[in-house]
């Protein structure tokens, strides 16, 4: 099969795209309590699974707790962080102590999480058809286990899913090790996409050499040249301030000395 572009009939979802980048970045299993929020990721299972494709194994789990703490015994005799999969708020509370043991453990883990979807009338694939959608819609989903993760970030835009993915692998297994919170609304998981991100591009890199800046960061021609030429004033502006901060302290401990020696 196509890493790069996948030439079915049907352009893959990106959560079939996490599932085939998780499973190229090393990761062996998905601890799993399915919801409302995953049809994109089962779609893709039975899609990938029909196409002999690559994909981690999906182990279904009876409640988020188990997921997290099977996750937490692999990667302990493996080093590799797992994935786990859980639903909305519900699921990622149910995970319980489960993530305070990872975090405590320095356990690295994937742990993913639908949002309830955003629109409510059929405008685009996933949006909301039942009730559920509604009283399950946290503002701060997020926050529930924030204070235990590596790491937490929404998945706003489908095209992302790669960069996003690989930066939460990157963080889970940096030391100290712990568990990440990557969260997606339905309708991001469903976004379908011709044409990923192909793996041989490199990605793009917004943070210039300092010899960059030299050449671009100033309009009189450069930055080396604008501080050089900025120089006696900078020293000169240092040394002002330096001697008004001398006399302000000169001041203020004086008023002090007086305060505290005049007569009651």
């Amino acid at each position: 099969m196509n890493n790069d572009n996948t030439t079915t009939a049907t352009p893959p979802t990106a959560a079939r795209r996490l599932l085939e980048e998780a499973s190229r970045l090393g990761v062996d299993c998905i601890f799993t309590n399915l919801g409302s929020d995953h049809p994109a990721f089962i779609e893709a299972f039975a899609d990938i699974d029909a196409e002999d494709g690559r994909m981690p194994r999906i182990i279904v789990c009876p409640h988020e707790m188990t997921a997290l703490s099977a996750a937490h015994g692999y990667a302990m005799r493996t080093r590799r962080p797992q994935m786990v999969l859980v639903h909305v708020d519900v699921g990622t509370q149910n995970l319980g102590c489960s993530i305070h043991n990872a975090a405590r453990g320095r356990v690295p883990a994937i742990i993913v999480a639908g949002l309830s979807p955003v629109s409510v009338s059929g405008e685009r694939v996933g949006s909301r058809t039942e009730f559920i959608h509604y009283t399950q819609d946290s503002t701060r989903q997020h926050e529930i286990g924030g204070q235990y993760m590596k790491w937490s970030y929404e998945l706003r835009a489908a095209e992302m899913v790669d960069q996003v993915l690989m930066r939460g692998i990157q963080i889970a297994t940096t030391a100290p090790e712990g568990p990440v919170y990557l969260t997606g609304a339905r309708e991001v998981w469903d976004r379908m996409r011709r044409n990923w991100w192909p793996r041989s591009r490199p990605h793009a890199n917004h943070w210039s050499s300092p010899a960059t800046w030299a050449a671009t960061a100033s309009p009189c021609g450069g930055w080396r040249r604008c501080r050089t030429g900025s120089a006696s004033r900078s020293a000169k502006s240092t040394r002002s301030t330096s001697t008004s901060r001398a006399s302000t302290r000169t001041t203020s401990a004086t008023a002090a000395t007086r305060w505290w020696t005049r007569p009651t």
